[in-house]
């Protein structure tokens, strides 16, 4: 006998070999029988990861098994290697830098963590 699991993954396998119309049909067959409504659907879904421009170190700290109270300093220190690049890698950064500053202002201009690294979109 096939476990829930197992008969969750033919049925998906199934689905999966139907077109869109015939799929959506046979959901919508399951869906009318169980009386399952669109707010249930929604509600099953996956929540959305906050943006980054919301995020605060209380809240991403846990996830990574990191306590919230200490602070960054419970971080393993390390150290960026040197390196030496050559000009023309260094000329098409400050060309792409200005352009960004076109676009964008003064970094101080922003107030949200999204806009403040969009710096990194010249490298």
């Amino acid at each position: 006998m096939k476990t829930e699991d197992e008969m969750e993954e033919d049925f998906v396998s199934y689905l999966l070999t139907k077109d869109k119309s015939a799929a959506v049909e046979i959901i919508n067959q399951i869906a009318n029988k169980i009386s399952i409504t669109w707010e249930d659907l929604e509600n099953a879904r996956e929540e959305p990861k906050p943006p980054f421009s919301g995020a605060r170190w209380v809240d991403v700290a846990p996830m990574f098994g990191l306590n919230p109270e200490r602070g960054i300093r419970q971080l393993p220190g390390f150290s960026v290697p040197r390196a030496t690049l050559p000009p023309s890698f260094q000329k098409r950064i400050m060309v792409k830098s200005v352009q960004w500053l076109d676009v964008y202002g003064e970094r101080d201009w922003h107030d949200k963590g999204a806009a403040r690294v969009r710096l990194m979109d010249a490298v």
